[in-house]
């Protein structure tokens, strides 16, 4: 039940964060959204961490803890580029191949594809590529303010919703951020293996922190503006929230934690529904729930 609970509070959790990310991009732009992200997250994270030894860090634990930290970053800069000019239901379920790629690149490790894992990756494909699809003349609004209550306290009045029209440009950043992700959660996977949890999810924040937060600040680039924050704060708070509960998922069984968390993708089109009004097409819908298929076709064979 641990690994259940895991694996859907992360996907639930990153899905909400990424409503009010899409929103902040929107305003802010993507460096300014994620320093803010990655600054939460590292404020969030010095209680746990103040409150826990330091472990021992070998060079090996170092090496995965940079790689993981990098992906992460890079990945999250890229999901913002994708969420400012795509819909919520075109991107997330692309994004949500990451639990897939880096289920793929453990099995590369160690060992051959074999023939169910080279067919779900080919699904899994076909899926992205049918959600990234839309006709070249769109209507003048494919997304609409949400009557719910939901809806009214997500958006910023000031945050355009996408049309329709960015989301084959969103499909390509939003597939450089599943690859860059991928990479990050299996080199933050072999962290965690010999590191507490606080310390496995710690690298992403503090190089965020200092390659993205304190050169913005240096050039006076941080302020926000009135109604922003909390979609900041809320965002910070999930991106490591979800990773968090994956880890502790992971722990009673990585398959069950890993599979549910690609659910996000499903999730994210729900709530793209439902929060923002976005209306995709038939193929787009079916593009998901084959990406879902896929998906967690690769992760179940693979942990």
């Amino acid at each position: 039940m641990a690994a259940v609970l895991g694996g859907l509070g992360a996907a639930v959790i990153w899905s909400i964060g990424n409503i009010f990310a899409s929103q902040a991009a929107r305003i802010l732009g993507p460096p300014r959204t994620l320093a803010w992200v990655m600054l939460v997250g590292l404020l969030l994270l010095a209680i746990p961490l103040l409150l826990s030894p330091a472990p021992h860090i070998s060079s090996k634990a170092a090496l995965w803890l940079a790689l993981g930290g990098a992906g992460n970053v890079a990945g999250l800069l890229l999901l913002y580029r994708a969420l400012r000019g795509g819909r919520l239901g075109v991107v997330i379920p692309i994004v949500a191949t990451e639990g897939g790629l880096a289920a793929l690149i453990a099995v590369l490790a160690g060992q051959a594809i074999g023939a169910i894992r080279g067919v779900a990756l080919v699904v899994t494909v076909i899926g992205v590529v049918m959600t990234a699809v839309t006709r070249r003349r769109t209507e003048p609004r494919s997304a609409e303010p949400s009557a719910t209550a939901l809806g009214r306290w997500a958006r910023h009045p000031e945050a355009e919703l996408p049309s329709g029209h960015g989301d084959r440009r969103a499909a390509v950043w939003a597939v450089m951020c599943a690859l860059s992700f991928g990479g990050s959660l299996f080199a933050t996977g072999r962290a965690g293996a010999i590191l507490p949890v606080a310390w496995a999810v710690l690298p992403p924040r503090v190089l965020g922190v200092a390659v993205i937060t304190i050169p913005l600040a240096l050039r006076g680039r941080v302020g926000v503006p009135t109604g922003t924050v909390r979609l900041l704060v809320i965002a910070g708070i999930c991106e490591v929230g979800g990773f968090v509960s994956y880890a502790l998922g992971a722990r009673h069984g990585v398959a069950v934690a890993a599979v549910l968390s690609t659910l996000g993708g499903a999730i994210g089109a729900g709530i793209g529904r439902v929060v923002f009004g976005e209306r995709l097409r038939r193929t787009q819908l079916i593009g998901v729930a084959v990406i879902s298929v896929g998906v967690a076709t690769i992760t179940g064979l693979s942990a």
